[in-house]
């Protein structure tokens, strides 16, 4: 049992190290749907990042061409902030780094599923749940 445990964990770590991604991690379920992007820090500090719906959009996406939902440049900072995605899907992503003059280490294509929309009875309840903290309060 334990060498089996220690198996898995070595898999964990060489699947963080070969990636540029850091977060969300790869397969990753119930992800806010105004994630924060993060990856492992470059030489150059000069990252290229995109996401999208669509695999092959992801795949083909480059620094001069590109035609996924998100995308953007970074230049020392190791994190971007996306909002406003869809409940319930399955994005993918990937961070390329700029290692040298028009060198670019190609990042893995990771995916992860955003957090399903909630029930229609929690929302009502939280409302209800600030009415009455809001009456409460009045003289």
């Amino acid at each position: 049992m334990k060498k089996l445990l220690v198996i898995c964990i070595v898999l964990l770590i060489v699947e963080v190290a070969r990636g540029n991604s850091l977060y969300p991690f790869n397969r990753q379920v119930g992800v806010s749907i105004n994630p924060r992007l993060e990856w492992r820090e470059g030489e150059y500090q000069l990252y290229f990042w995109c996401l999208d719906e669509n695999y092959t959009d992801v795949t083909k996406a480059t620094v001069f061409e590109y035609d996924t939902e998100a995308v953007g440049w970074s230049y020392g900072r190791t994190w971007a902030q996306v909002n406003g995605l869809e409940y319930d899907t399955k994005y993918y992503w990937r961070v390329d780094i700029r290692m040298r003059r028009n060198s670019w280490d190609r990042g893995d294509i990771w995916y992860f599923t955003t957090e399903t929309v909630p029930e229609p009875a929690t929302l009502a309840l939280l409302g209800l749940g600030v009415m009455m903290i809001r009456k409460k309060g009045k003289p």
